[in-house]
């Protein structure tokens, strides 16, 4: 699955108000593309943010 995919689809789940599977979406998604191109870094980091937001645990990890 794309980078824009794998974003798209936690946003999707985020705007759905399903916190497990965005939780696990966004995890995924930086996860994968932490070391991606710059000019993805962006979207990588505003995945990380909405990931701490949306858990308490994520805020701990960085």
């Amino acid at each position: 699955m794309s980078a824009r995919s794998v974003l798209a689809l936690a946003r999707i789940y985020d705007e759905r108000a399903d916190t497990v599977r965005a939780i696990a979406t966004y995890r995924d998604y930086v996860k994968k593309f932490e070391r991606a191109d710059p000019e993805l870094q962006v979207r990588v980091q505003a995945a990380q943010r909405r990931l701490m937001e949306l858990t308490p645990v994520e805020r701990a990890r960085r």
